[in-house]
């Protein structure tokens, strides 16, 4: 998983000194896969070519873009790095294993056997199915079972009652509101490195994890992207390039221009954007919901949120502004402002029935 934290937007158009994302130096394994000769591959190739061409479901082109690139289940390390998928480091403790069998009946692989040895094992050639789950490292009672050289020992436990109960969430997604009213004054880093390491637990589809976090972490920054935007928006309008010439954007842009209120950007400090490669299993559904998983971990810890459509409306009438993000072509985004609220709500809404619920009591046959 990548996470960019923007410095300064003359960074991104090469004007200043811009960090390495990548070692040159670094160095794995080439992934092996399964084990298949050149001509088989040569097929599989050309079937993944014909299936990617016609309308499958995303899981299916996937698997075979995946399958005739001989690759599996590409995994990102936080510099955005290739780890090496072809040894699980599979480690069973026989002194401290019960052979209880819970690994692999929890195996969603199903790669996980206890009948040659009557220990839990992986053969070299089932490695390659491992989606990386670690239920297999997180379900053993004992600790005694290890993959990619993890260390069960060094685990937060997961003890009864640990979890926040049903009332604390039930006030926490009543209570979280849209805040567009913040203080000036930038958020402690450190604070916004634990959420963006919590923020690596958020599920995605086929646990691809290819998400990429791009931050702001400067009100300064943020106030120099904001001016970019509003400049780029006002452009757009005085060339007729606004989707609806009177509707909420040009309102908007003209409250910026007349009277210098921002209603966009809203005065936050920060932004984060997540994106995901349009190749990837779920990409439309893993943004949006890495996002909330977010805005819930930044409100408990007492910052504020706002979710962030009228900047992506802004990138899409004016496309180079992207650049200034590092937004990939082939992406797919959404924008979240987040800072110290400048507001505080004293009791939650009154929604009543907001959604339409339908309870199936039957299936017709």
């Amino acid at each position: 998983m990548n996470m960019r934290a923007h410095r300064s937007l003359a960074q991104r158009e090469g004007r200043g000194p811009t960090p390495p994302s990548c070692h040159a130096g670094h160095s794995a394994k080439r992934p092996q896969g399964i084990v298949l000769t050149a001509t088989v591959w040569r097929g599989l190739g050309a079937l993944a070519v014909m299936i990617n061409s016609m309308k499958t479901g995303s899981y299916c082109r996937f698997f075979w873009s995946c399958l005739a690139r001989k690759v599996t289940w590409n995994r990102m390390s936080l510099t955005g790095c290739p780890m090496v998928t072809d040894d699980l480091e599979f480690r069973v403790d026989e002194a401290r294993c019960t052979r209880c069998g819970l690994c692999a009946s929890d195996c969603l692989a199903r790669i996980i056997s206890l009948e040659r040895t009557g220990f839990p094992e992986v053969q070299p050639d089932q490695q390659s199915s491992c989606i990386d789950c670690q239920h297999c490292f997180a379900l053993c009672p004992e600790g005694a079972l290890s993959i990619r050289g993890l260390d069960p020992a060094a685990s937060r436990p997961l003890e009864p009652g640990g979890f926040p109960t049903f009332a604390q969430m039930d006030l926490l997604v009543r209570g979280r509101r849209s805040v567009r009213q913040y203080r000036d004054e930038n958020v402690d880093p450190a604070l916004i490195r634990r959420l963006l390491e919590d923020l690596e637990y958020a599920p995605t589809g086929v646990n691809c994890r290819k998400l990429t976090f791009t931050v702001i972490q400067d009100k300064a920054v943020l106030a120099e992207l904001r001016a970019r935007v509003m400049s780029a928006l006002t452009r757009a309008q005085e060339e007729n390039r606004l989707p609806e010439p009177s509707g909420y954007l040009a309102a908007m842009i003209g409250l910026w221009r007349d009277q210098g209120r921002d209603v966009v950007f809203r005065g936050a400090p920060h932004l984060l954007v997540v994106s995901a490669p349009l190749d990837s299993p779920t990409p439309q559904q893993d943004v949006p919901l890495t996002l909330a998983y977010f805005e819930l971990l930044a409100q408990s810890s007492g910052l504020g949120t706002l979710w962030l459509g009228l900047l992506r409306r802004a990138l899409e009438l004016s496309p180079d502004l992207k650049g200034l993000l590092g937004l990939p072509a082939d992406h797919c985004y959404y924008a979240m402002l987040f800072g110290y609220p400048a507001v505080h709500y004293q009791r939650t809404v009154q929604r009543g029935r907001a959604a339409k619920v339908q309870i199936i009591e039957a299936i017709p046959a």
